[in-house]
C-alpha cells in the first residue's frame, strides 16, 4: 500500500476560537486507488456562566473517489457541543451530531455525558441514540440507544 497525504491547519484565538483543517490524500493498493479530500471548520467560545460554559460548533465534509473524476462518495457532518465544569473533578457534556451520507437523509445523534476524575483515573459515562445508517458497515457505526462507559488511567 502506498499513501500520499497533504494537510493544512489554521487556528486563531481572538474573541472566539476559530480553526480550519484540510487534507487531501491518495491511497494506492494493487487493483485499487482512492483519492480523498476532507475539510473541517469550527468555532468555540467559553461563556462566563458559573464555572464557564464551553460551546463549540464544527462542520466537516469528506469526499472520496478519483481525482480528475467526480469524488462521488460524500459525507457531511455538523456537531454542536457544550461542556460545563461542575468542579475540579466533574463535568457535564452534551453533543448533537448531524450526519448526511450519500444513501441517507440527514440523521441526528444526541449524546449526553458525565466525566469524573479521581487521581490518575478518568471515568466517562455517556448516553446516546444512534440512528440506523444504510452505510453503517462501511462507517462502523453502532445502532440504537446505548450507554458508553470509558475508564482511563493516566500514569
Amino acid at each position: 500500500m502506498n499513501e500520499s497525504r497533504f494537510a493544512l491547519d489554521f487556528r486563531l484565538d481572538a474573541v472566539v476560537g476559530l480553526w480550519v483543517e484540510t487534507m487531501a490524500s491518495r491511497v494506492q493498493m494493487p487493483g485499487l486507488q482512492s483519492d480523498n479530500v476532507t475539510a473541517m471548520a469550527g468555532v468555540d467560545y467559553t461563556f462566563g456562566i458559573g464555572n464557564g460554559l464551553y460551546a463549540s460548533l464544527e462542520t466537516l465534509t469528506a469526499h472520496s473517489g478519483e481525482f480528475g473524476d467526480e469524488l462521488s462518495w460524500k459525507l457531511h457532518s455538523t456537531a454542536i457541543m457544550a461542556n460545563y465544569t461542575l468542579g475540579l473533578e466533574d463535568g457535564l457534556m452534551a453533543y448533537l451530531y448531524a450526519i448526511n451520507t450519500p444513501d441517507d437523509e440527514t440523521k441526528f445523534i444526541p449524546t449526553l455525558g458525565w466525566q469524573h476524575t479521581q487521581g490518575n483515573w478518568l471515568f466517562y459515562l455517556a448516553l446516546y441514540d444512534m440512528p440506523e445508517f444504510s452505510t453503517a458497515e462501511t462507517l462502523g457505526f453502532p445502532e440504537g440507544t446505548g450507554l458508553q462507559i470509558n475508564i482511563a488511567v493516566n500514569h
